[in-house]
């Protein structure tokens, strides 16, 4: 009897693997179909005609300056000033920058030699060279 049962077993798992593999075939078909009657009507419609977009306006004025070039400006422009004097003073010329900001402006600029710090007041750093010229007049 077992022999019998496994035979009939085995039929029918083959006819179940069979009609899966139609239905996988059927479904595959039909997707396939749908995808390209879809891209079928996208290439047959005709693209919406596009106008080239108009360059962006000038800008006003241009960037903004930076905070470590309007400190140096402000101490090339009156050396000798000390931190709260300098921010004072960067605040006169109209500029909306923080305290915290300019006292950043002044560390950095310190950093890369372009300003000196002596008895607590800003000085713009000597160009190379303007020593000789000094010494030379």
């Amino acid at each position: 009897m077992t022999t019998k049962d496994d035979a009939d077993t085995s039929r029918i798992l083959a006819e179940i693997r069979r009609l899966e593999q139609e239905a996988y075939d059927r479904g595959y078909n039909d997707a396939l179909t749908a995808i390209l009657s879809a891209a079928g009507r996208v290439a047959e419609a005709k693209p919406a005609a596009t106008s080239p977009t108009p360059p962006s306006p000038p800008r006003k004025r241009g960037r903004r300056p930076k905070a470590p070039g309007i400190v140096l400006g402000v101490l090339e422009t009156k050396p000798g000033m000390t931190g709260v004097e300098v921010v004072a003073a960067v605040e006169a010329t109209g500029n909306t920058i923080s305290e915290r900001t300019v006292r950043t402006a002044l560390r950095r600029l310190k950093g890369e030699k372009r300003i000196i710090q002596r008895r607590k007041r800003w000085f713009p750093a000597m160009k190379p060279g303007s020593a000789d010229v000094a010494a030379s007049a």
